[in-house]
C-alpha cells in the first residue's frame, strides 16, 4: 500500500511541478505573461481606426495589471508591414506609418515611449498581396 501511495504522490509531485516551472524567459507572475497582438489595415490605411482601439487598451490594461502585481514592461516591439511586396518607398512609408500609429496610440494610452522599438518588415517578391499582410505586430514583453 506505501508503495502505491508513494508513486502516486511523487507521479502528482512530478506533474505539478513539469507544469508550474517557467518557461524559459517567461514571468512568473500570470499578472506579466508576455502577449502578442495583431492590428490589420485595409489596403492604403496607416492610421489607426476606432475597431484597433480595444487592442491598444488592452495592451495598457495587461501593462497596469503587471505593474500592480509587481511587475514590470520590459519592452513593446512594434513591426510594421506594407500593402503589397513591390519594395517600393511608398510601400516602405506605409509600413513605417502603420508602426507609427501603433507606437503614437500606445503612447497616448500610457506605454513609456523609451519602451517601444519600431521596425517595418520589406515583404519579398513571392509574397501574396492579401489582407493578412497589412498589419502591424505588437510584442509586448513584461516579467
Amino acid at each position: 500500500m506505501k508503495i502505491k501511495t508513494t508513486f502516486a504522490l511523487g507521479g502528482l509531485l512530478m506533474t505539478t511541478a513539469c507544469t508550474s516551472l517557467p518557461v524559459f524567459g517567461a514571468s512568473a507572475r500570470s499578472e506579466c505573461q508576455s502577449t502578442s497582438h495583431i492590428i490589420y489595415y485595409n489596403l492604403e490605411e496607416d492610421d489607426i481606426r476606432a475597431s484597433a482601439n480595444p487592442i491598444i487598451q488592452l495592451i495598457a490594461h495587461e501593462v497596469e495589471m503587471c505593474r500592480k502585481a509587481g511587475g514590470d514592461l520590459q519592452r513593446v516591439s512594434i513591426v510594421g508591414f506594407p500593402n503589397r511586396a513591390d519594395n517600393s518607398d511608398s510601400g516602405d512609408a506605409t509600413a513605417a506609418a502603420r508602426g507609427q500609429a501603433v507606437l503614437g496610440a500606445l503612447v497616448a494610452s500610457g506605454i513609456p515611449n523609451e519602451k517601444i522599438a519600431m521596425s517595418s518588415y520589406r515583404l519579398e517578391k513571392e509574397d501574396i498581396n492579401q489582407p493578412m499582410r497589412r498589419r502591424a505586430e505588437i510584442e509586448v514583453e513584461m516579467r
